[in-house]
Protein backbone atom coordinates (compact mmCIF):
# COMPACT_ATOMS: atom_id res chain seq x y z
CA UNK A 1 0.00 0.00 0.00
CA UNK A 2 0.75 3.59 -0.72
CA UNK A 3 2.54 5.64 2.70
CA UNK A 4 3.51 8.48 0.43
CA UNK A 5 3.59 10.67 -2.68
CA UNK A 6 5.14 13.85 -3.44
CA UNK A 7 3.65 16.73 -5.53
CA UNK A 8 4.97 16.13 -8.91
CA UNK A 9 3.81 11.96 -8.46
CA UNK A 10 0.85 13.08 -8.15
CA UNK A 11 0.74 15.27 -11.08
CA UNK A 12 2.72 13.19 -13.27
CA UNK A 13 -0.14 10.20 -12.77
CA UNK A 14 -3.13 12.74 -12.51
CA UNK A 15 -3.82 11.16 -9.07
CA UNK A 16 -6.17 14.34 -6.91
CA UNK A 17 -3.53 15.65 -4.29
CA UNK A 18 -7.24 15.56 -2.11
CA UNK A 19 -7.26 11.76 -1.81
CA UNK A 20 -6.05 10.22 1.18
CA UNK A 21 -3.95 7.83 0.04
CA UNK A 22 -2.48 5.58 2.88
CA UNK A 23 -3.51 2.18 2.89
CA UNK A 24 -4.86 2.53 -0.88
CA UNK A 25 -2.64 0.26 -3.28
CA UNK A 26 -0.75 1.74 -6.43
CA UNK A 27 -2.35 -0.11 -8.84
CA UNK A 28 -5.71 0.97 -7.80
CA UNK A 29 -4.63 4.57 -8.02
CA UNK A 30 -3.24 4.06 -11.54
CA UNK A 31 -5.52 5.80 -14.39
CA UNK A 32 -3.99 2.60 -16.36
CA UNK A 33 -1.30 0.00 -15.93
CA UNK A 34 2.05 0.29 -16.88
CA UNK A 35 2.19 -0.07 -20.61
CA UNK A 36 5.13 -1.44 -23.11
CA UNK A 37 6.77 1.87 -24.62
CA UNK A 38 6.83 0.47 -27.97
CA UNK A 39 4.28 -2.21 -28.43
CA UNK A 40 1.55 -0.29 -25.88
CA UNK A 41 1.20 -4.07 -24.10
CA UNK A 42 0.51 -3.54 -20.35
CA UNK A 43 3.20 -4.64 -18.25
CA UNK A 44 2.53 -8.08 -16.16
CA UNK A 45 1.83 -6.86 -12.71
CA UNK A 46 5.04 -9.20 -11.47
CA UNK A 47 6.89 -6.64 -13.92
CA UNK A 48 5.57 -3.71 -12.05
CA UNK A 49 9.14 -2.22 -10.25
CA UNK A 50 7.59 -1.37 -7.20
CA UNK A 51 6.39 -4.67 -6.85
CA UNK A 52 9.53 -6.09 -7.40
CA UNK A 53 11.44 -3.46 -5.44
CA UNK A 54 9.11 -4.70 -2.48
CA UNK A 55 11.13 -8.21 -3.17
CA UNK A 56 14.03 -6.60 -2.71
CA UNK A 57 14.69 -5.92 -6.42
CA UNK A 58 16.60 -2.97 -7.81
CA UNK A 59 15.55 -1.51 -11.14
CA UNK A 60 17.01 1.02 -12.37
CA UNK A 61 16.49 2.75 -15.97
CA UNK A 62 13.26 1.34 -16.83
CA UNK A 63 11.79 2.98 -19.48
CA UNK A 64 7.59 2.34 -19.91
CA UNK A 65 4.23 4.14 -20.65
CA UNK A 66 1.10 5.43 -19.15
CA UNK A 67 -2.41 6.29 -20.29
CA UNK A 68 -3.26 9.30 -18.21
CA UNK A 69 -6.99 10.13 -17.57
CA UNK A 70 -7.57 12.56 -20.69
CA UNK A 71 -6.26 9.06 -22.57
CA UNK A 72 -2.93 10.52 -23.92
CA UNK A 73 0.46 7.84 -23.56
CA UNK A 74 3.30 9.76 -21.46
CA UNK A 75 6.40 8.24 -21.10
CA UNK A 76 8.13 7.91 -18.14
CA UNK A 77 11.88 6.37 -16.67
CA UNK A 78 11.74 4.28 -13.40
CA UNK A 79 14.47 3.77 -10.67
CA UNK A 80 13.06 1.33 -8.14
CA UNK A 81 14.82 0.18 -4.81
CA UNK A 82 13.75 -1.76 -1.73
CA UNK A 83 14.10 -0.22 2.04
CA UNK A 84 15.98 -2.56 4.34
CA UNK A 85 15.94 -2.54 8.54
CA UNK A 86 19.19 -2.73 10.14
CA UNK A 87 19.25 -6.86 9.21
CA UNK A 88 18.77 -6.47 5.73
CA UNK A 89 15.22 -7.30 5.01
CA UNK A 90 12.76 -5.68 2.57
CA UNK A 91 10.27 -3.24 4.77
CA UNK A 92 9.03 -0.90 2.07
CA UNK A 93 10.45 0.33 -1.54
CA UNK A 94 10.61 3.88 -2.87
CA UNK A 95 10.19 4.41 -6.53
CA UNK A 96 11.36 7.62 -8.35
CA UNK A 97 9.49 8.44 -11.61
CA UNK A 98 10.68 11.00 -14.43
CA UNK A 99 8.91 12.25 -17.09
CA UNK A 100 10.56 12.06 -20.13
CA UNK A 101 7.28 12.11 -22.86
CA UNK A 102 9.06 15.34 -24.68
CA UNK A 103 12.11 13.62 -24.51
CA UNK A 104 10.57 10.06 -26.84
CA UNK A 105 8.80 12.86 -28.89
CA UNK A 106 12.09 14.90 -30.02
CA UNK A 107 13.37 10.89 -30.41
CA UNK A 108 10.44 9.87 -32.52
CA UNK A 109 10.36 12.89 -34.39
CA UNK A 110 14.32 12.50 -35.40
CA UNK A 111 13.84 8.75 -36.17
CA UNK A 112 11.51 9.62 -38.88
CA UNK A 113 13.34 12.50 -40.17
CA UNK A 114 15.94 10.07 -40.04
CA UNK A 115 13.67 7.43 -42.32
CA UNK A 116 12.99 9.93 -45.04
CA UNK A 117 16.52 11.40 -45.23
CA UNK A 118 17.82 7.74 -45.52
CA UNK A 119 15.44 7.01 -48.37
CA UNK A 120 15.89 9.65 -50.00
CA UNK A 121 19.78 9.08 -49.84
CA UNK A 122 19.22 5.72 -51.10
CA UNK A 123 17.40 6.89 -54.00
CA UNK A 124 19.51 9.22 -54.77
CA UNK A 125 22.55 6.72 -55.03
CA UNK A 126 20.74 4.06 -57.35
CA UNK A 127 20.30 6.92 -59.54
CA UNK A 128 23.88 7.67 -59.54
CA UNK A 129 24.87 4.66 -59.87
CA UNK A 130 22.39 3.87 -62.61
CA UNK A 131 23.83 6.70 -64.75
CA UNK A 132 27.24 5.39 -63.67
CA UNK A 133 26.81 2.06 -65.24
CA UNK A 134 25.00 4.16 -68.85
CA UNK A 135 28.16 5.95 -68.91
CA UNK A 136 30.68 2.90 -67.99
CA UNK A 137 28.56 1.28 -71.22
CA UNK A 138 29.11 4.17 -73.41
CA UNK A 139 32.91 3.67 -72.79
CA UNK A 140 33.30 0.83 -73.88
CA UNK A 141 31.61 1.23 -76.94
CA UNK A 142 33.89 4.73 -77.29
CA UNK A 143 37.21 2.20 -76.44
CA UNK A 144 35.93 -0.76 -79.67
CA UNK A 145 35.94 2.53 -82.50
CA UNK A 146 38.63 4.60 -81.03
CA UNK A 147 41.96 3.99 -83.00
CA UNK A 148 44.27 6.28 -81.65
CA UNK A 149 46.45 4.96 -78.74
CA UNK A 150 46.31 8.38 -76.51
CA UNK A 151 42.39 8.95 -77.04
CA UNK A 152 42.00 4.82 -75.88
CA UNK A 153 44.47 6.26 -72.65
CA UNK A 154 42.52 9.05 -71.75
CA UNK A 155 39.32 6.34 -72.27
CA UNK A 156 40.68 3.79 -69.92
CA UNK A 157 41.86 6.83 -67.71
CA UNK A 158 38.13 7.88 -67.55
CA UNK A 159 36.92 4.93 -67.26
CA UNK A 160 39.07 4.24 -64.22
CA UNK A 161 37.90 7.47 -62.52
CA UNK A 162 34.08 6.53 -63.04
CA UNK A 163 34.66 2.69 -61.44
CA UNK A 164 36.23 5.04 -58.19
CA UNK A 165 33.19 7.04 -58.25
CA UNK A 166 31.19 3.87 -58.36
CA UNK A 167 32.59 2.14 -55.16
CA UNK A 168 32.38 5.55 -53.39
CA UNK A 169 28.62 6.16 -53.99
CA UNK A 170 28.27 2.31 -52.92
CA UNK A 171 30.32 2.91 -49.87
CA UNK A 172 28.04 5.61 -48.45
CA UNK A 173 25.73 2.95 -48.35
CA UNK A 174 27.74 2.31 -44.88
CA UNK A 175 28.00 5.77 -43.57
CA UNK A 176 24.69 5.74 -44.15
CA UNK A 177 23.72 2.97 -41.89
CA UNK A 178 25.94 3.46 -39.43
CA UNK A 179 25.00 4.47 -35.94
CA UNK A 180 21.10 4.29 -37.22
CA UNK A 181 20.50 0.87 -34.98
CA UNK A 182 21.73 1.03 -31.33
CA UNK A 183 25.16 -0.65 -30.67
CA UNK A 184 23.92 -4.13 -28.73
CA UNK A 185 26.61 -6.39 -26.96
CA UNK A 186 28.54 -8.87 -29.46
CA UNK A 187 30.91 -11.66 -29.00
CA UNK A 188 33.87 -10.79 -29.58
CA UNK A 189 35.54 -13.92 -30.95
CA UNK A 190 32.81 -14.51 -33.10
CA UNK A 191 32.52 -11.60 -34.76
CA UNK A 192 36.22 -11.25 -35.49
CA UNK A 193 35.79 -14.60 -36.92
CA UNK A 194 32.94 -13.45 -39.25
CA UNK A 195 34.79 -10.26 -40.10
CA UNK A 196 38.09 -13.16 -41.40
CA UNK A 197 35.81 -15.19 -43.53
CA UNK A 198 34.73 -11.95 -45.69
CA UNK A 199 38.92 -11.88 -46.37
CA UNK A 200 41.19 -13.67 -48.86
CA UNK A 201 43.28 -15.40 -46.53
CA UNK A 202 43.77 -18.89 -48.15
CA UNK A 203 47.60 -17.76 -48.51
CA UNK A 204 48.09 -16.85 -45.22
CA UNK A 205 48.75 -18.31 -41.93
CA UNK A 206 46.10 -16.59 -39.67
CA UNK A 207 46.09 -17.54 -35.83
CA UNK A 208 43.72 -16.33 -33.46
CA UNK A 209 43.51 -16.28 -29.65
CA UNK A 210 40.94 -14.15 -28.99
CA UNK A 211 39.62 -14.22 -25.47
CA UNK A 212 35.93 -14.80 -24.41
CA UNK A 213 34.35 -11.63 -24.01
CA UNK A 214 31.80 -9.59 -25.26
CA UNK A 215 32.31 -6.12 -26.80
CA UNK A 216 29.86 -3.33 -26.64
CA UNK A 217 30.12 -1.89 -30.46
CA UNK A 218 28.32 -0.18 -33.27
CA UNK A 219 26.32 -3.00 -35.63
CA UNK A 220 29.68 -2.50 -38.26
CA UNK A 221 31.93 -3.55 -36.20
CA UNK A 222 32.49 -6.51 -38.26
CA UNK A 223 32.95 -5.07 -41.17
CA UNK A 224 35.44 -2.36 -39.25
CA UNK A 225 37.51 -5.69 -38.45
CA UNK A 226 37.42 -6.88 -42.13
CA UNK A 227 38.75 -3.26 -43.33
CA UNK A 228 41.27 -3.58 -40.66
CA UNK A 229 42.27 -7.10 -42.15
CA UNK A 230 41.92 -6.25 -45.56
CA UNK A 231 44.05 -3.28 -45.23
CA UNK A 232 46.89 -6.21 -44.05
CA UNK A 233 46.31 -8.27 -47.11
CA UNK A 234 45.93 -4.82 -49.94
CA UNK A 235 49.00 -2.68 -48.35
CA UNK A 236 50.99 -4.82 -46.28
CA UNK A 237 53.43 -6.14 -49.15
CA UNK A 238 54.00 -9.79 -48.90
CA UNK A 239 52.29 -10.77 -45.95
CA UNK A 240 52.33 -14.40 -44.76
CA UNK A 241 51.40 -13.58 -41.33
CA UNK A 242 48.04 -12.20 -39.43
CA UNK A 243 47.74 -12.78 -35.85
CA UNK A 244 44.85 -11.76 -33.33
CA UNK A 245 44.67 -11.86 -30.05
CA UNK A 246 43.14 -9.91 -26.61
CA UNK A 247 45.24 -8.79 -23.38
CA UNK A 248 44.26 -6.82 -20.94
CA UNK A 249 45.84 -3.63 -19.44
CA UNK A 250 45.04 -1.64 -16.19
CA UNK A 251 41.27 -1.35 -17.18
CA UNK A 252 41.17 -2.04 -20.54
CA UNK A 253 40.81 -4.32 -23.01
CA UNK A 254 42.78 -4.54 -26.03
CA UNK A 255 42.51 -6.45 -29.40
CA UNK A 256 45.51 -6.62 -31.57
CA UNK A 257 46.06 -7.58 -34.89
CA UNK A 258 49.32 -8.28 -36.73
CA UNK A 259 50.70 -9.16 -39.86
CA UNK A 260 54.42 -9.95 -40.81
CA UNK A 261 54.28 -7.32 -43.55
CA UNK A 262 56.00 -4.48 -44.75
CA UNK A 263 55.03 -1.95 -41.69
CA UNK A 264 54.07 1.23 -41.70
CA UNK A 265 56.30 4.25 -41.50
CA UNK A 266 55.89 6.66 -38.14
CA UNK A 267 55.20 9.20 -39.97
CA UNK A 268 52.07 7.89 -41.62
CA UNK A 269 50.65 6.48 -38.42
CA UNK A 270 47.98 8.76 -38.30
CA UNK A 271 47.59 9.41 -42.22
CA UNK A 272 46.58 5.80 -42.96
CA UNK A 273 43.20 6.61 -40.68
CA UNK A 274 42.32 9.44 -43.09
CA UNK A 275 39.49 9.01 -45.91
CA UNK A 276 40.72 8.34 -48.78
CA UNK A 277 44.66 7.39 -48.04
CA UNK A 278 46.28 6.50 -49.45
CA UNK A 279 45.85 8.39 -52.86
CA UNK A 280 41.90 7.86 -52.93
CA UNK A 281 41.69 4.32 -52.36
CA UNK A 282 38.34 4.67 -50.26
CA UNK A 283 37.00 4.25 -46.86
CA UNK A 284 38.82 1.24 -45.61
CA UNK A 285 40.47 2.05 -41.65
CA UNK A 286 38.38 5.78 -41.82
CA UNK A 287 35.41 3.89 -41.97
CA UNK A 288 37.30 1.61 -39.07
CA UNK A 289 37.82 4.07 -36.77
CA UNK A 290 33.97 6.52 -36.89
CA UNK A 291 32.47 2.65 -36.43
CA UNK A 292 34.59 1.87 -33.13
CA UNK A 293 34.48 5.48 -32.00
CA UNK A 294 30.57 5.33 -32.12
CA UNK A 295 31.28 3.13 -28.34
CA UNK A 296 34.24 4.81 -27.50
CA UNK A 297 36.43 2.22 -28.86
CA UNK A 298 40.08 3.58 -29.95
CA UNK A 299 42.04 2.20 -32.71
CA UNK A 300 46.30 3.35 -33.43
CA UNK A 301 49.09 1.47 -35.42
CA UNK A 302 52.13 1.23 -32.43
CA UNK A 303 53.65 -1.70 -34.66
CA UNK A 304 57.60 -0.56 -36.33
CA UNK A 305 58.28 0.19 -40.10
CA UNK A 306 59.90 -3.38 -41.53
CA UNK A 307 58.25 -5.22 -38.92
CA UNK A 308 54.83 -5.92 -39.67
CA UNK A 309 52.15 -3.55 -38.64
CA UNK A 310 50.01 -3.81 -35.35
CA UNK A 311 46.53 -2.62 -34.94
CA UNK A 312 45.38 -2.14 -31.36
CA UNK A 313 41.72 -2.07 -30.83
CA UNK A 314 41.32 -0.05 -27.00
CA UNK A 315 38.13 -1.36 -25.14
CA UNK A 316 37.88 0.39 -21.85
CA UNK A 317 36.12 -0.16 -18.81
CA UNK A 318 32.25 -0.69 -19.37
CA UNK A 319 32.70 -1.56 -22.73
CA UNK A 320 33.38 -5.26 -22.56
CA UNK A 321 32.30 -7.89 -20.52
CA UNK A 322 33.59 -11.63 -19.76
CA UNK A 323 31.84 -14.53 -21.25
CA UNK A 324 31.28 -17.20 -18.57
CA UNK A 325 32.61 -20.68 -20.28
CA UNK A 326 29.04 -21.99 -19.84
CA UNK A 327 27.59 -18.80 -21.99
CA UNK A 328 30.50 -19.33 -24.46
CA UNK A 329 29.82 -22.73 -24.86
CA UNK A 330 25.90 -22.43 -25.46
CA UNK A 331 26.83 -19.80 -28.02
CA UNK A 332 29.45 -22.29 -30.10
Amino acid sequence: SILLMNTSALELFGIDPEKKLPGMSFPSLMPSPLLDPDSGAPIAVEEHPLRKAAKGVITTGYETGIMDRTGSVRYILINASPIVNKNGESIAAIMVCTDISEKRRIEDAMNRVNRKLNMLTSITRNEIQNQGFVLLGYLEICKSIATEPEVITFLDKIQERVNQLNAHISNTRNFQDMGVNPPKWQNLREVYIFAASHVKLSEVNHVQEIGSYEVFADLFFEKALTNILNNAITHGGNVSMITAFTEERGLDLVLIITDDGCGIDSERKEQIFLHGYPSNQGFGLFFAREVLSITGLMIAETGEAGSGARFEITIPKGKFRIIRESEDSAGN
